[in-house]
């Protein structure tokens, strides 16, 4: 089975594009720093992290194998920023696109809070806008650069999920609730981990 904590520490790597110390990482994902050394050395045993004194980076394999795992999960991280953060809570927000269909937008929307993240916006493609249901309102009205940024980078069937937290593991939380309902053990198509 896949640990979703790696997957947290590769996608955080790869979305900051950026060296990145055991400290400032564990701070960023709120692991403890011993986990956070544990799996930077899975990470650089499997070649998908490499490591020298400056910090860790996910490495050209890592991101193959990221890639790899979350299409799986038909989640695919598209944006951070710590702006949005400000209209919803939190420090950091992560969008992701999803493309599957969520059948029950207010109970995925509890398991990613159950999960660390202080707030979700849930939306789609509708009339070239970002609608979001739940609220009952477009993007666009909320943050007109926040939804110009992602627009361009949504299919009209995949859901547009907007997760904060007060630190990057917990905005990743959309990250462990579709993965886990989407990689089941015995499954002919599941990416092992050797964790």
């Amino acid at each position: 089975m896949i640990d979703l904590r790696y997957l947290k520490l590769l996608t955080f790597l790869a979305m900051s594009q950026a060296l990145a110390g055991r400290r400032y990482i564990s701070s960023k994902l709120g692991m403890g720093e011993g986990v956070v050394r544990g799996l930077i050395e899975l990470g650089r045993g499997l070649g998908h992290i490499s490591v020298n004194r400056a910090g860790a980076k996910i490495t050209d394999n890592g991101i193959r194998y990221l890639a790899e795992v979350i299409s799986l999960c038909r989640l695919k991280p598209l944006a951070y920023t710590n702006k949005f953060a400000e209209k919803l809570c939190g420090r950091v927000c992560v969008a992701f696109s999803l493309g599957i269909k969520i059948d029950n937008i207010v109970k995925f929307r509890d398991s990613v809070v159950r999960r660390g993240s202080c707030g979700i916006i849930i939306a789609q493609l509708r009339d070239n806008n970002i609608y979001i249901p739940l609220a009952e309102m477009r993007l666009e009205d909320l943050d007109p650069e926040m939804a110009g940024s992602i627009k361009g980078l949504l299919s009209r069937e995949d859901f547009l999920i907007i997760s904060c937290g007060d630190n990057f593991g917990q905005a990743l939380a959309p990250l462990e609730v579709v993965c886990e309902m989407m990689i089941e053990p015995g499954r002919s198509d599941e990416v092992r981990h050797p964790i």
